[in-house]
């Protein structure tokens, strides 16, 4: 069965942490956090290691229409995405 996880606070600390051991298992990420910059490098690192998919979005999830946003974004990945 292939995953795909989502993870939010993905540029840095435990969020980063668990990006890897998720793309070292080989599942999908959709990952997201405030810096474009960070999620891009952290996203073309973990492809080209595990050779998995990333997707990824900067966002603040304070602000409700960005919130809205991610969350529709997610929708558009297809079933079978855990959050």
């Amino acid at each position: 069965m292939s995953y795909r996880v989502c993870i939010t606070g993905a540029a840095g600390g435990l969020g980063k942490a668990f990006a890897r051991e998720c793309a070292s298992r080989g599942w999908d990420l959709f990952l997201t956090d405030l810096s474009d910059q960070k999620l891009a490098l952290l996203a073309s690192g973990l492809e080209r290691q595990f050779g998995v998919q990333v997707l990824y979005a900067p966002c603040n999830l304070i602000d409700p229409q960005e919130r809205d946003s991610f969350g529709s974004a997610t929708l558009t990945w297809g079933s079978g995405l855990i959050c």
